[in-house]
């Protein structure tokens, strides 16, 4: 999007921020993961589906 595109030019100046906003994506990616796999564990076992 527009809005992302300002952000990358804004932040995103060397190699090393292209990393660290990788790493962070990731991070990111992956929490909500673990999050969403947690509701998805409580929603079973309280509904038993």
């Amino acid at each position: 999007s527009d809005a992302a595109e300002i952000l990358l030019e804004a932040y995103i100046k060397t190699d090393e921020d292209v990393a660290q906003a990788r790493r962070a994506a990731s991070a990111t990616l992956w929490a909500w993961r673990e999050m969403h796999e947690g509701i998805l564990r409580e929603l079973r076992r309280r509904h038993d589906f």
